[in-house]
This record gives C-alpha cells, sequence and structure tokens, in this order.
C-alpha cells in the first residue's frame, strides 16, 4: 500500500486527515500537559517504543548518564527508518486516529481544507541531531529527537525530484546541496492554544528539522499555501 503523500494527487486525502487531527486534539492538551495528552496509548505505532509521561523523561534526565535508562537510547527511532517506512508509520496513526474518532462518535461531519486557527508544522528527521532542547522547553510535545507528538500528525512527504537534485550537487561537489533540506517532512497540525509553546520549540532548535510550513519554500509547501492552509502574512 502507498503511504508517501504526494501533494498534488494526495491533497484531498490532506484534507481529511487534517480534518480528522483537528476534531482530535483541538482540545486535548493546554501548554502544561502537551507532553503527556498528545501522545495516546491507543494511537502509537506498532515500530516505535512507548512514550513516557514528562516527569519520566525529566527524571531520566536527571539521572547520571549511566543510569537513564533505555529512553534516551531508542531501540527504533522514527529517522532511523527509511522513508516509504516512515510513511506506513504516519498511516498507522492516521488509521488508529481515525477509528477512535468515530468509536467515539467524534468523527467531523464537515471534511474541508481549514486549520482552524492552528498552524501546519513541518518535521525534517534526516536533520535532527536529537539534542533534546526542544523537547525539555515545550514539556514533552516533541521528544528528544524533536519529533512532534503523533496525536498531531497528518501526512508524510518525500520529495524525489528535490532528492535528486541534492545528490546530483553532492556528487558535484557543490554545497548548495546543503540548503536543501526538508526532502523529507513530517506534517504535523499545532492546535492554536499551542502555538506560543510549540514556537519556543522551533526556536531552540540549531539545525532547524522543525520550522513552521509557512517559512519554507518546497514543492509541499507550494501545493499547501496555494490550498490556502499556510496564512499569507507569514510568507516570506
Amino acid at each position: 500500500m502507498r503511504h508517501l503523500f504526494d501533494v498534488e494527487r494526495d491533497l484531498p486525502v490532506f484534507g481529511r486527515n487534517l480534518a480528522e487531527a483537528i476534531a482530535w486534539c483541538a482540545d486535548r492538551a493546554t501548554p502544561s500537559d502537551a507532553g503527556d495528552r498528545l501522545w495516546t496509548t491507543a494511537l502509537r505505532p506498532r515500530q516505535l517504543a512507548e512514550r513516557p509521561t514528562y516527569a519520566e523523561i525529566q527524571a531520566a534526565y536527571r539521572q547520571p548518564v549511566g543510569r537513564r535508562g533505555p529512553y534516551l537510547e531508542p531501540a527504533a527511532a522514527f529517522e532511523a527508518f527509511r522513508p516509504p517506512v516512515r510513511a506506513a508509520i504516519v498511516a498507522q496513526v492516521v488509521s488508529a486516529r481515525s477509528r477512535c474518532l468515530r468509536d467515539q462518535g467524534r468523527y467531523p461531519s464537515n471534511v474541508r481544507l481549514d486549520v482552524a486557527g492552528g498552524r501546519l508544522l513541518l518535521f525534517d528527521p534526516e536533520a535532527s541531531l536529537a539534542d533534546g532542547a526542544a523537547e525539555d522547553i515545550t514539556h514533552g510535545f516533541f521528544d528528544g529527537n524533536n519529533m512532534p507528538a503523533w496525536d498531531t500528525w497528518v501526512a508524510y512527504s518525500h520529495d524525489a525530484e528535490r532528492d535528486a537534485l541534492r545528490e546530483e550537487l553532492r556528487r558535484a561537489g557543490d554545497r548548495a546541496w546543503t540548503s536543501l533540506d526538508f526532502v523529507d517532512a513530517l506534517v504535523s497540525w499545532v492546535p492554536p492554544g499551542l502555538l506560543h509553546l510549540v514556537n519556543e520549540g522551533v526556536e531552540v532548535n540549531p539545525e532547524e528539522c522543525i520550522k513552521w510550513a509557512d517559512t519554507v519554500d518546497t514543492r509541499l509547501t507550494r501545493a499547501l499555501r496555494r490550498a490556502g492552509l499556510l496564512s499569507a502574512e507569514r510568507d516570506r
């Protein structure tokens, strides 16, 4: 089954996933409990480890390095997988969330392309340095590898054309290849009430592997902008 998101072909699917993320996350968390309320166990993909509570994460970081346990050295991190597997992982979350919404009688009756006052966020798993700064300042909305909470996931995109250009430049010794970021992008929806908190995580991320979608210029974001999902006033 194909799970990689093609922005031109799959925009209706993106809209449905987005509407489901909004219905699930809109009133689910506050800034103080984002690290616990947006990593729902029922949505956890089978390839990824169970998410500890934020209190457990803080306790682990207070321990000496040799006693911090498996959390800080996970057996399988999202970025360790190839893009097709990452896309399948995201699809698992989307499917589980959709099922939970239907089971709870909360499935959105009006599916339309709208960010509902929130904002789309991109995570580039290829660029993460796993420094933990964003995890700490956002009370666990991001994990130690800078991956956003899975409840908020919308789609996974891999830009094959951008990837090929980057590889061509790299082989030619042209340093311009380093500016071609977000070949891979995990797209999440951030609720209005968490925008300030998540922005703090974006600002402390030194490698810039997490960015607001409206600050990035790729084939993906250009299509999202044309669809009216990126605020014009935030455009570069």
